[in-house]
C-alpha cells in the first residue's frame, strides 16, 4: 500500500536569490509570498562574500535556505516572523 504524501506546514521557501547589487536576499515562499532582506543584516551573513551568498539554495522541502560550503543555514518560518515584527 502506498503512503500518501505528507503535507507540511507554511511557510515554506519556494526559491530563493541574491543580488549582489542591492546586497538583498529574495526568497519566493511556496503560497506566493515574497520575502526580502539584506544578506548582511543577519549575523550568520554577515562576513560571506557576494559569491559565497550567491550559492544560495533551499533544502528539497523548503523549511531552510542553506549556504552548504559555509555550513549555515537558516529556518524560513523563523525569518518570516522575524521580518513580520520588525516591519510594523
Amino acid at each position: 500500500m502506498r503512503r500518501p504524501f505528507p503535507t507540511y506546514p507554511e511557510p515554506r521557501a519556494a526559491s530563493v536569490q541574491f543580488v549582489a547589487e542591492t546586497g538583498m536576499l529574495t526568497v519566493v515562499l511556496k503560497d506566493g509570498d515574497t520575502l526580502a532582506f539584506k544578506a548582511r543584516d543577519r549575523v550568520e551573513l554577515a562576513s560571506m562574500t557576494d559569491a559565497e551568498l550567491a550559492s544560495v539554495t533551499t533544502d528539497r522541502i523548503g523549511f531552510y535556505i542553506e549556504w552548504p560550503a559555509s555550513n549555515v543555514s537558516l529556518y524560513v518560518p523563523a525569518l518570516v516572523t522575524l521580518n513580520q515584527t520588525t516591519s510594523r
